[in-house]
Parts: C-alpha cells; structure tokens; sequence
C-alpha cells in the first residue's frame, strides 16, 4: 500500500459545467526519504510563513538547526549537535512566535476501527480538539474543536451486533475512481451481466464492457486514468485528472489507510465518469445520462460534488423522477445561493440534500457557499483525508468533501431497509443532526449529520413493499382515444413517474422508469390502433428484483 501524502489548495475554474474543488499541488520541498528522528526537530509556528522565512528564522534563533521541510505553518529540523536538543527545545518553546516545538519521534500509528492506519487524521470522524495532519508521512497535531463531528465510532458500535439488511450502491458522478486501490477495490460495484473484456455489450444497456461502471466523458469503460508507464509519474494522468472522484470513494467506502464512513457495510460504488482533461469540465447531457446509467444499475445514492450556474430543466426533471437519493455540493465561491443559484444544489427536490462545507473549528468554510433556503445542511469538508489515484492518499478540502460524507451516513440508513426511500431516508437523516449554531442564518437546516443519532433512528425506517396500482379508463373522443390513469401509492412512497409505450410489454421495458413517454395530467391522447403499455412507479428501492418481482412498478394495457 503506498501512503502519500500531499496538501492540495483550491479554486472554482470558469466552466460551464465544472468541479466545486479543483486541486492544485503545493510545492512544499521534499523531505530526505531516511532520516535519523534521534536529531530532528518538529516546530509549529503561531503563523503561516514561506520556506525562506522559517529558515531564516531558525538561522536566527538557533544556528545549529538546518531546515530539512516545511508546509505552511509547520517545519522539520536538523540538529548539527543532538547532543544539545535539550536546550534548543527550551529556546524554541520560549519565542513567541513557536506555538510547539518537540523532538521527532518514531510511531505506530493505529485506528479503532477495522484497523484503520491514519485514523487519527481523520477528524471528521471523531475529533477530540486535535487531529494528526500528515506530512509526507510525518504527524502534526493541528488543533480543532471537539465533537465537531459526525460520531462515527459511536455509530458502529451501536449496531455492531445488529445484521444489515441489504448492500447499498453509491454512485459518484464525476471524475474517474480508481477501481484497483487497495483501499476501495473490495467496494466497487460489478455488473453481474457483463464479461469483462469481450468487445460486446452483453447485457443490451448500450454500453460495452461497462463491467465497472462507464466513462461518459470518454465514452469508453475505462473508469480511471494512470499515467503511461514510460512516463516516470505518479498518481493520476495529468491529462485526464480521476483523483477527485477516487476521493470522494474514499471517504465514502476507502476500508484500508482511511476508513469510509460506510465501510463498515456492505458498499458499493459505482463510477459514472463525466468529467475529464486537465480542467475537469464536463457536462449536463453526460450527467443526465449518467443519472439513468445508475438508477437502472439500481444505485441507491448519487454523490455529485459538481454544479453549474445554468439552470437545467431536464437534469431537474431527471433527478425529480429517479428513485434514488441525491447528495450535491453547495459549491466553493463563497457565494449565497439564495441570490446566486448554483444547480443542481439549488433545486428543490423532496429526493435531494444539498451540502455546505464546515471546518474542524465549527464554522462555515469562508469558501463555501450557502443559503438557507437552497442549502439543506453543512458537513464537515476541511482537511479531509482519503484516497487518490494510483493507492495514494492526499488531502482535500471543500462542498465536494461535505457531500460524500452526507452520502456515507445516508447509506448506513439504506443498508437497514428492506425497501427504503429517499424521502424517508433524507427526513431522518435532518431530523437527527447535531446541531450547530454556527450555522443558523447559512443553512436551512443548521447542523452537521450525526451518524449516531442516525442509526439510533433506524426504528423510524420506512419500508415501502406494495406496489402502487394503476387503473386505465378509456373514453373515445371523435377518432382518438383518451385514457385517463388513475394510481394510488399504497405504501407511502408516493408516485414518481408515469410512462407508456406502444405495444404489450413487460414492467422491464421502461428499465424503472427511465424509458418510454412520458404521461402529463395522468391522461393521454392516442390516435393509432393498437395495443399501449402504461407504467406507474413509485420511490422505494426495492431489495432485490427477485425477492419482489411484482413491485417494479404496476402496468396496465389498453388497445384501440
């Protein structure tokens, strides 16, 4: 397993349909790869400086200290005589400007969880007023505000002794996820219909090879991007950038370096490339299809970290009539979306949660955008650790980071019901946040999720497992017929689409309501004899097509 660290900086790229945080590498100095911890130093100082300043400050202070690395506020040193660290200590902890000086020291680093190697940087998971921040592997302790978190290990042990229900499906639209890390590599969706490898499209969906999800932008199954081997580079193709969806995987299912708030079920993930090139754009005709792509795969979630200031009429509708749960990013300018609409977030969509990004210190993100009316809740989103291309990790921070983390807890939900919705999933996850009053004014809903509270709810879990029904009256009317529909949802979900098509079909046609005509003011107008299909469908993901194959949907034939 490779364990690289980097720290990313980043920026909103003028697009017209683009990433919320593009990353950019810093440039701090490389650290010589064996070192003697016997003679080194660790400082944090009170303030943010460049190289050449911590050095020259160290030159000042104390001339036998040779700075090996620095990053922001943080430098590693090299004493010339060891034998005095004691006493340069002592004159390091005495200027005002070092907020800690101590000596570098060898560590076994450990989780509570699964074994978990970097857990201790992973402050949104459990923060108790500090987390580690790793520098090409070397542990600063940064400070933070305890219990801004999501209680993740108070989760887990909670239900630790209760069996999951069933597995749940992410889908992350967006950059290309790397399928082969060590860490998500046991969590990555298969199409069980598809032979890897074999130029044909086995399953009849359009697509070829897609064994693993597809690649929109590319319009291939290639789902990540590595440099060529020749190249001499690490981490993703320069040319095609898949480090920000692997990211957002990781922090949603990563089980080796970092744990994923929903590792510890049965996760899958599901990669729908749509963005590609060195500036990451994309755009809404692949996202829509992308949206389709994973509500027939039976995706559960789709994690969106992405946005555009046009509004889509289409991408609304789409995701309005999906039966999945969609978790989209807020957007990083700062912006109030109120006034500024940032979309999808700024839809209103009952099958929606829109996410702003808070810090370790609990407060807004001064990047983040907000609104509240147009922004549901915030998550924690600064300083996120998780996995990139090529088994490495790095740091991330911004609304792309906040909305996996939502998407995480709200698997954990899906994962204990039999036939869940999202609307019912979305109301429990807002009803059981823990609040913040950091907040109040920025969002609608002023907290961040409590994966504790969370699952502690699960006798709250609605389970929709009747099929809604659909009765056809016909009424001639000069040469057409008119068809008026009338569909009652029986279970609670409620009714999110109504299709038909000519022809006597089975529910399988209209591949959950993806496909066929739509029906508007539950009458239609037909003109051509014949025999038509009508297809009523309601929210609730069902466990498995096999367990209730009669609850598809409901579907009634008319003829003229």
């Amino acid at each position: 397993m490779r364990k690289i660290f980097k720290t990313y900086l980043h920026k909103l790229i003028p697009a017209l349909f683009l990433l919320l945080s593009l990353p950019l590498l810093s440039g701090a100095p490389q650290r010589d790869s064996v070192f003697s911890a016997d003679c080194e130093l660790m400082i944090l100082w009170e303030d943010t400086l460049s190289s050449a300043e911590a050095s020259r400050r160290l030159s000042s202070l104390c001339p036998d200290l040779i700075l090996t690395d620095h990053l922001d506020d943080f430098t590693l040193c090299k004493s010339n005589t060891p034998e005095h660290l004691s006493e340069q200590l002592e004159l390091l902890n005495a200027e005002a400007s070092v907020r800690v000086a101590e000596q570098n020291s060898s560590v076994t680093l450990f989780g509570s969880m699964n074994e978990t190697t970097y857990f201790d940087g992973q402050w949104a998971l459990h923060n108790t007023g500090d987390y580690t921040y790793y520098i090409n592997e070397l542990p600063v302790h940064r400070t933070a505000t305890a219990d801004i978190d999501i209680n993740l290990p108070e989760a887990y042990e909670l239900i630790s002794s209760v069996p999951a229900v069933r597995p749940v499906t992410v889908a992350i639209i967006d950059t290309g996820v790397d399928i082969v890390h060590p860490a998500l590599t046991e969590h990555i969706w298969t199409n069980p219909a598809e032979l890897p490898d074999n130029g044909l499209d086995d399953d009849g969906n359009g697509y070829i090879d897609d064994v693993n999800g597809w690649d929109f932008y590319n319009n291939d199954s290639t789902v990540c991007h590595y440099p060529s081997v020749d190249s001499g580079l690490t981490g993703a193709d320069p040319a095609d950038n898949d480090n920000h969806g692997t990211h957002c995987a990781g922090i949603i299912a990563a089980s080796e370096g970092v744990f994923g708030v929903a590792s510890g079920i049965d996760i899958r993930i599901l990669p729908l490339k749509i963005h590609g090139g060195e500036r990451n754009t994309g755009s809404v005709s692949d996202a829509i299809k992308a949206i389709k792509y994973a509500q027939v795969a039976g995706a559960d979630i789709c994690n969106m970290s992405w946005g555009t200031t046009l509004y889509s009429e289409a991408l609304e509708t789409v995701m309005r009539e999906s039966d999945m749960l969609f978790v989209v990013a807020a957007g990083n300018s700062g912006n109030n979306n109120n006034s500024s609409p940032l979309y999808p977030a700024s839809y209103t969509l009952d099958n929606m949660i829109s996410v702003a990004n808070v810090t370790q210190s609990g407060t807004l993100a001064s990047d983040s955008n907000y609104g509240v009316s147009t922004v549901d809740i915030a998550a924690p989103g600064q300083d996120i650790l998780s996995t990139t291309v090529n088994g490495e990790y790095h740091y991330l921070s911004g609304t792309s980071m906040a909305t996996p983390v939502v998407s995480g807890v709200s698997a954990l939900l899906y994962a204990y019901g039999e036939a869940p919705y999202p609307q019912n999933v979305k109301e429990i996850l807002l009803q059981t946040l823990k609040p913040m009053d950091s907040l109040i004014g920025y969002v609608r809903y002023p907290g961040i999720p409590d994966a504790f509270q969370v699952v502690s709810a699960l006798d709250s879990l609605a389970n929709d497992t009747v099929a809604p029904t659909l009765t056809a009256t016909t009424e001639y009317r000069e040469s057409a017929l008119l068809v008026a529909l009338e569909q009652e949802d029986l279970g609670g979900s409620g009714i999110r689409t109504l299709r038909y098509a000519p022809g006597a079909l089975d529910v399988s046609y209209f591949c959950k309501g993806t496909s066929g005509l739509t029906v508007t003011d539950s009458s239609v107008s037909l003109n051509k004899a014949g025999t038509y299909t009508f297809y009523a469908a309601d929210n609730r993901v069902v466990l498995a097509d096999e367990v209730y194959p009669e609850m598809d949907s409901a579907a009634k034939h008319a003829g003229i």
